[in-house]
């Protein structure tokens, strides 16, 4: 609940409270002792406390793979953890393959469909970007839109459920579901959204059948965006670009997204 809202600082304090009674009642050595730990080391990376966070997901990787639950789904958020940790370092070489590694658990486990997969994916792509494995990258990047949109489904708004869509209507709700996220305080450019847009039809290859960022306008007012602006620029209020698009698309980088 404290990293939810934020409290970062209290969230640490809490998790070294709640360390030994872990290692105690638990032992040093059980999956959720090293869950646990794991989510410190998660901690100290969103702080940027670099060399912290590697001690502690290093240590919670070593201690699931010594009770042999290093298969578990748990022990591929703590290596995509490290990836992140490895990516915000510049050390993509080493942040692939634990993004590889954390998709291949969740597969064998039988969960290919849940939403740290796309969280993986995402991440797997930014990793491969920055190698300059642009086709590799594009193709993680694709397969995590096709679970978001086979699990949230394609709408313009709830009212509209059930209602058969415009290829035109499908296609807007289809890239906005896929390259953005909608939350209360966000926002966004329009313009910034059309690059994104401009680049998702490409790398589909389908045909535009939006031709001007005005036609965006439609689908954040049924999502109940709000225009919004300040002396120095304009902006829709209540959407926000994926990270990934900032560095694939607009060629600008955004924080990477931790799993606790």
């Amino acid at each position: 609940m404290q990293i939810a809202h934020g409290h970062l600082e209290e969230a640490e304090s809490q998790l070294l409270e709640a360390i030994p009674i872990f290692e105690q009642h638990l032992g040093f050595h059980h999956l959720y002792t090293g869950v646990i730990i794991g989510n410190l080391g998660a901690l100290y990376c969103a702080l940027h406390r670099f060399d912290e966070a590697e001690s502690f997901l290093g240590r919670a990787r070593a201690m699931l793979q010594e009770i042999g639950e290093n298969k578990h789904p748990r022990a591929a958020q703590i290596l995509s953890n490290l990836g992140d940790l490895y990516i915000m370092q510049g050390k993509y070489e080493q942040a692939e393959p634990l993004y590889k590694e954390a998709i291949e658990i969740y597969e064998s486990a039988g969960a290919a469909t849940h939403p740290y997969v796309e969280l993986f994916l995402r991440n797997y792509a930014i990793s491969l970007w920055r190698m300059k494995r642009f086709t590799e990258a594009y193709t993680s990047l694709t397969r995590a839109e096709s679970l978001l949109i086979a699990r949230e489904g394609v709408r313009i708004c709830d009212e509209q459920i059930g209602e058969p869509l415009t290829a035109k209507q499908e296609q807007g709700a289809a890239f906005l579901i896929s390259c953005c996220e909608f939350k209360d305080q966000a926002r966004a450019q329009l313009m910034d959204l059309w690059g994104v847009y401009e680049d998702w039809i490409k790398r589909h290859d389908r045909p535009m059948l939006l031709h001007s960022s005005r036609e965006l306008v439609p689908f954040l007012k049924a999502r109940q965006c709000t225009r919004k602006r300040s002396n120095e620029d304009r902006w829709w209020q209540g959407i926000a670009i994926r990270h990934e698009y900032y560095e694939i698309s607009l060629g600008l980088e955004q924080s990477d997204t931790l799993c606790f």
